[in-house]
């Protein structure tokens, strides 16, 4: 993939709000990065994002999931990819590396929601975000042994929700906006 650009303004006004808001290193927290061969919609908007930051002088580390042929450390377009654990692991892992500081320091953390959630409200003080592309509903079912897909959901749509109710929580589309709001 093409690294993306931003036009000059879009890059100033991103640099002028990274220095008024003082966040100026951030953490994403994500299933899985662009590279990885399962990779889709969210993790190309993730990689986009994290771009276009870089490119505007914020400091951006992904932390993912190991995928199969790629290092474990990997700099993308300027911002850095940390891959540890796999596919089930990455969560307490992620978590993990976050309390102990193994990622550096954060001045703000972006944790996308990819059906199961990192559960960042437990663990993290500071200013963080989650972005939730969909509700994963019956993906679930599709992907997953029945028993785990079953708790998959009450995760999901129940368990969860009660923890990121006072959190801000950002979706691309009105579907998902009312998927949220209306399910979860």
């Amino acid at each position: 993939m093409q690294t993306p650009v931003a036009g000059d303004a879009t890059v100033a006004a991103i640099a002028e709000l990274s220095q008024r808001s003082r966040v100026r290193r951030v953490h994403m927290l994500a299933w899985r990065d662009l590279d990885d061969a399962e990779a889709g919609g969210s993790e190309v908007h993730a990689h986009n994002i994290a771009a276009i930051w870089a490119q505007a002088g914020v400091e951006v580390t992904m932390r993912t999931s190991a995928a199969a042929g790629l290092p474990s450390s990997d700099v993308r377009d300027g911002y850095k990819v940390s891959r540890r654990g796999n596919r089930f692991a990455v969560f307490p892992r992620s978590a993990g590396a976050e309390i102990m500081g193994r990622l550096g320091p954060c001045d703000g953390l972006i944790e996308i929601w990819n059906g199961m959630p990192f559960m960042s409200p437990l663990w993290r003080r500071g200013p963080r975000v989650i972005w939730l592309h969909h509700v994963h509903g019956p993906m679930w079912a599709m992907t997953l042994p029945a028993a785990i897909a079953k708790g998959g959901v009450l995760l999901e749509e129940r368990i969860a929700p009660r923890f990121y109710r006072k959190q801000s929580i950002v979706t691309l589309s009105p579907s998902s906006q009312h998927e949220l709001v209306d399910g979860l």
